[in-house]
């Protein structure tokens, strides 16, 4: 893990997405500050363009778009954390069971994670949140539930590729537990690629959401960018600000999460680190220049 972080503090484009994401975090831990009140107050003239009075202009039914989008922030980094989240537990969990065990147990995860995957993803959200309901909760729970094939196959690799090792055996001889080995032993060393496509995943959760929000679909009792677009989709002409700042918004956490995620990626691929040119004068045993 040290030196995952190492290499991931290499990388420029990791560091300036990841402080990019700090930077939001903030936004969203500071929102009852920097916007306070309710982001659904409806005191203000309808489309009123950005301005002083409002930052970034009122939307179709007088609510002030900075509030909105300030508060929603909180919602769009709940939904990357919260749904990685379920994804990365449930990956480990029966990927790691998958790996170590063999056999029957396997085929019948990996039949299970075929079944996730031969279904269309967004489709089969918009069913189960049209048939429960668009509680957050909710679909936090079933966008996580839906991503977790992924991170299974990955722990699946990794265990598969450990579980012979000598340490592994060494706690076997130890009388170590199953479990005690698996989440002990093997899960440390195994962390690394299913934290980074976690990170990755993260971007797919924030878009999905916008998306079922977009669609008509997001709990009404949040604000969301997803919302704010919602909004704006008849007024492009008219109030393009209610389209372009969620729209931006959207883009700069998917950007940030991407550059994060594809720095862990490299970090842990010594075939995709950018390799570091020696000067031909720096290297060791390197003749020296004849002066005529």
């Amino acid at each position: 893990m040290n030196d995952l972080v190492r290499a991931l503090r290499q990388n420029r484009l990791g560091v300036a997405g990841l402080l990019l994401v700090a930077t939001i975090f903030l936004v969203a831990l500071s929102a009852p500050l920097i916007a306070p009140g309710d982001p659904f107050r409806m005191d203000w003239t309808p489309f009123l363009p950005p301005g002083s009075d409002h930052l970034l202009g009122t939307d179709n039914i007088g609510r002030d778009v900075y509030a909105l989008m300030v508060h929603g922030t909180k919602v769009s980094l709940l939904f990357a954390f919260g749904a990685a989240g379920v994804s990365l537990l449930m990956g480990m969990l029966l990927g790691g069971i998958a790996g170590y065990y063999g056999g029957l147990i396997d085929d019948l995860i990996s039949r299970l994670s075929d079944a996730f995957l031969i279904i269309p993803r967004l489709f089969l959200i918009i069913v189960i949140v049209a048939l429960f309901g668009s509680q957050l909760w909710m679909v936090v729970l079933v966008i996580g539930v839906t991503l977790w094939p992924a991170n299974a196959r990955i722990m699946r690799a990794q265990v598969m590729s450990l579980r012979e090792r000598g340490f592994v055996q060494a706690a076997r001889v130890a009388g170590g537990s199953d479990a005690a080995i698996i989440f002990g032993q093997i899960t440390p060393n195994s962390l690394g690629p299913v934290l980074a496509n976690s990170v990755l995943q993260m971007a797919y959760a924030v878009l999905t959401e916008a998306s079922l929000a977009f669609l008509g679909l997001g709990d009404p009792n949040v604000p969301s960018w997803g919302q704010i677009l919602y909004s704006g989709q008849n007024y492009l002409s008219s109030a393009p600000w209610l389209m372009i700042f969620p729209g931006l918004a959207l883009a700069v956490l998917l950007l940030s999460l991407h550059l994060v995620g594809t720095a862990l990626v490299e970090s842990l691929n010594p075939k995709l680190r950018p390799v570091r040119r020696v000067p031909l004068s720096a290297r060791a045993g390197a003749a020296p220049r004849m002066e005529v």
